[in-house]
């Protein structure tokens, strides 16, 4: 997925500082059989990530990761590659961590609205919602830390280093 777990990683950062993992690969354990690895983590509180967008089974493949990590908080964030099925993939996703008893206060499924293929006014703009986006599904799974942006960095300025 390269480019664009990387724009939602860059986002995750900017709002979770340090309280976000996703230098160190995360792993499940599946005993003998090795492991999975997910896309990062919250500290406080709990969260576990996955990111997102290609297609409908890589979809289903991150929902069942986040099923078996320890972390009781869940975040899927879904990332507008293919849009003609991301829509259908989003209530898929819900329905599957429903199915398999997940209560729907510790996971939310988002759309981002950008991309890693986004370019100049419109990665910024896109930047912007997809910031909001997450800090609002964060905070519904009980991240509260006040977002701390340097003085001479912004939002704007943090996704324009990007590229």
């Amino acid at each position: 997925m390269g480019v664009h777990e990387d724009y939602a990683k860059e986002i995750l950062q900017s709002i979770a500082k340090t309280n976000y993992n996703a230098r160190r690969k995360i792993k499940i354990i599946l005993g003998k059989w090795g492991w999975l690895e997910i896309d990062g983590t919250i500290k406080k509180p709990e969260i576990a990530i996955e990111i997102e967008g290609r297609n409908e089974p890589q979809v289903i493949i991150a929902v069942l990761k986040l099923i078996m990590h320890d972390y009781k908080k869940k975040l899927l964030i879904l990332v507008p590659v293919n849009k003609d099925d991301i829509d259908k993939c989003k209530g898929r996703s819900s329905f599957i961590l429903d199915k398999f008893g997940i209560d729907q206060s510790d996971y939310q499924v988002i759309i981002l609205k950008g991309s890693g293929h986004d370019q100049g006014a419109i990665r910024v703009q896109h930047a912007k919602e997809d910031f909001e986006i997450i800090k609002n599904a964060l905070e519904l799974l009980g991240f509260h830390e006040s977002i701390i942006i340097e003085e001479k960095e912004s939002i704007i300025d943090y996704i324009l280093d990007y590229d």
